[in-house]
């Protein structure tokens, strides 16, 4: 009894280890288009999207279904003499929807799409310098919450192309993405609310011919 216990104990150890041999770590950067959606001007008038949204981070797989991403993006926005530019510092939560619709078997191990939730502190730096709200003129400090989609198409063994769909609410805002002070904010701030469009390049990290992505 006590060697059939052993034998499976073993037998379990080798499976275990059989099934999570598979890189955790990917290098990610993407290039896109921002949009504001809430509080962009005073008067709601001009056009502050564009093709300037930048993200770089890294990624780390607990497993085949969760993940976290901490990253560095950066917005501006800008219209005629108006604008503000936005450095953001995020920690997302990632998680595979995909594997509800057992999308990796149906692509052939090619595509999964993660969803992301989470926080970070973004700095806005307005392009009004004589507008002092903290201790540098034209810049503040606020809170965001971001969530959103993130679908991935495996290239090669250690290369996937990714998409990301990103909406961020920002908290304790006291300036228009114009650059504008929002008079009415307050001490605590008012809700300014973006979305974000980007395509780009995930580089598995590691030993293994496979990433968690696509396992």
């Amino acid at each position: 009894m006590n060697k059939l216990l052993l034998l499976l104990l073993l037998f379990s150890i080798n499976i275990f280890s059989q099934k999570f041999v598979y890189d955790k770590v990917s290098i990610e950067t993407s290039f896109g288009y921002n949009i504001p959606m809430m509080n962009q001007s005073s008067d709601g008038s001009g056009q502050f999207a564009s093709f300037s949204h930048i993200n770089m981070g890294g990624r780390y797989m607990f497993n085949q279904k969760w993940g976290a991403k901490s990253d560095f993006s950066f917005d501006t926005f800008n219209a005629g003499d108006k604008g503000s530019d936005h450095y953001r510092l995020n920690l997302e939560a990632y998680y595979n929807v995909g594997d509800f619709f057992d999308l990796n078997s149906i692509s052939n191990q090619s595509i999964a799409l993660y969803s992301h939730l989470g926080g970070g502190i973004t700095y806005n730096n307005t392009h009004n310098k004589e507008i002092q709200i903290g201790y540098i003129p034209g810049w503040e400090r606020q809170i965001n919450v971001t969530f959103g989609l993130s679908p991935r198409f495996r290239l090669n063994d250690d290369i996937s192309l990714l998409l990301d769909w990103t909406n961020i609410v920002a908290m304790r805002q006291h300036f228009y993405y114009s650059g504008e002070p929002v008079l009415t904010a307050g001490t605590n701030g008012t809700m300014g609310f973006h979305m974000t469009f980007s395509l780009g390049i995930s580089f598995s990290i590691g030993e293994f011919d496979d990433h968690a992505d696509f396992y």
